[in-house]
């Protein structure tokens, strides 16, 4: 009776260095390469790169791609979704107070929309009241933000 000898079984990324056959371009630098030109070929998807442009991660399932953090939840209630926005402009103008400096009018106008974000967040307030406090304090830190 006859053995069979087992197989190893093969990663489903190869990765070559040879010469090109034919003229192409560089996948990481997007320049051109011409046929003799030594270059690194990925076969999971088709790849093709100069020697000093193969990326470190070349050997994982999706050479090139950077792992991405998971999405962040979308808030389930409009008031959630325009709080989560209010913080985003408020770490904007931080970033902006860092780099420019900080004016007195803008922070004649940051004293103004933290008056109007407290009327806003007041459970006491009216409806109405509310509302209109929340629509005047994101049309001030949107001007403090990009003006």
């Amino acid at each position: 009776m006859r053995r069979r000898r087992v197989r190893t079984p093969k990663s489903d990324i190869r990765v070559k260095v040879k010469p090109a056959k034919r003229p192409g371009t560089c996948t990481g630098c997007h320049d051109r390469f011409y046929s003799g030109d030594e270059i690194t070929y990925v076969t999971r998807r088709i790849r093709r790169y100069h020697a000093h442009c193969v990326p470190a991660d070349v050997h994982v399932s999706t050479p090139g791609a950077a792992p991405r953090p998971a999405p962040a939840p979308l808030p389930s209630t409009p008031a959630e979704a325009a709080s989560v926005a209010m913080l985003a402009l408020e770490n904007a103008l931080v970033v902006r107070a860092r780099k420019e400096g900080i004016t007195p009018e803008m922070e004649k106008a940051f004293v103004r929309y933290q008056k109007l974000k407290a009327l806003a967040l007041n459970a006491g307030a009216a409806d109405n009241e509310a509302k209109s406090a929340l629509r005047l304090s994101f049309i001030d830190i949107v001007k403090l933000v990009f003006a």
